[in-house]
Formats: structure tokens, sequence, C-alpha cells
């Protein structure tokens, strides 16, 4: 019974190997060194491209269903005034209900001592990218739109296919490319 746990585990993790264990396979299998080096490059390329297909994916999807979102949020609750505000500055179509909502909350905000928040437009440069934020708030990476994945009280994160782009409340903007921080952008 042990050796057959033992075996089964030994299958398993047989699988799991890190590049310079394939590698080491390749080379002690006779195949020249920069044989092995291509083929592992062209293995990380191929989960790379997959990896950018599935974002082009779930891009085009969220892209194709905003309306019904923008939607479906109305009919189960009153929809927050930061949430229509959102679904204003994206272009999503809203419900006559949401639309008058989305008034009541400029006009509120107007009696109050506060100003409403505007956004400048500016444009950042770095790493290769350019990224562009509108005055109506639309933020593009190299001319492409980009999806507001999160709004916290001191920055707002947009992703753009591999790019996620940091815009801090200051004007400064961090960028972060699969997963992996690149810096500030200027």
């Amino acid at each position: 019974m042990i050796q057959k746990l033992s075996l089964l585990a030994i299958v398993l993790l047989a699988g799991c190997s890190s590049p310079a264990q394939r590698m080491h396979e390749c080379e002690s299998q006779g195949i020249s060194r920069d044989t092995c080096y291509q083929v592992e490059q062209n293995r990380q390329q191929s989960y790379n491209a997959q990896a950018q297909a599935q974002a082009y994916r779930n891009a085009a999807a969220a892209v194709a269903e905003p309306k019904q979102h923008a939607q479906s949020v109305h009919r189960y609750h009153k929809t927050d005034c930061k949430d229509l505000v959102n679904f204003a500055a994206q272009g999503l179509e809203m419900t006559p209900p949401q639309r008058k909502e989305l008034a009541d909350c400029k006009s509120a905000s107007h009696t109050e001592d506060s100003h409403p928040v505007v956004a400048q437009a500016k444009t950042w440069h770095g790493f290769g990218v350019v990224v562009t934020r509108g005055a109506d708030g639309i933020v593009t990476v190299d001319g492409k739109p980009a999806a507001l994945d999160e709004t916290t009280d001191k920055a707002k994160v947009y992703s753009q296919g591999l790019n996620q782009v940091v815009i801090y409340n200051n004007g400064k903007a961090n960028l972060i490319v699969n997963k992996v921080i690149q810096g500030w952008l200027k």
C-alpha cells in the first residue's frame, strides 16, 4: 500500500517541473543546450499567448455586457451615486430611473460645501506604453480603452490586456504588467 502511494506521488509530481528541470532533462537526452533553451522559450511564449488571448476574450465580454450589468444592478437595489457616476463615465446605457438618480446625485453634490471631482485630461509615458485619461475620465492604454477594476479613496485601478494602471488621486500613475510592477509613469 505504501509503495502504491509513493508511486502515485512520484507520477503526480512528475508533471510539476521548473524551467531548469525541463532544461536539464532535455540536455540529458543529448539535445543541444540552444535547442532546449528555444523549446523552453516557445513553451513560455505559448503560455503568455494563451493568457493574452484570454485577457482579450475577457475584455470583449466586459464590453458586450455593460448594458446588462447597469440595468441589472438597478433592478435589485437603489444604485449608489458612485456607481452611477462610473456608469456614466464608462458610457453605459442606463435606465430612466438610473438617469433620474444620477441627476439627483449631481444636484446633491452641488448643494454641499464640497465641489464635485472633475477629472483633468492627462497623459503618462513610460515602459513602452502611453496612458491617457481624458477630461471625461475615460482611460486608454496605447489608445485602447481600459476597464475600471477597482476604486479606493486613494486611487483607481484600470486594466487593458496584460497592463494594469494605478492612477492615484495626486496625479501619479504606476504601471503593472502581467502582475509585475514596472514603476512610475512620467
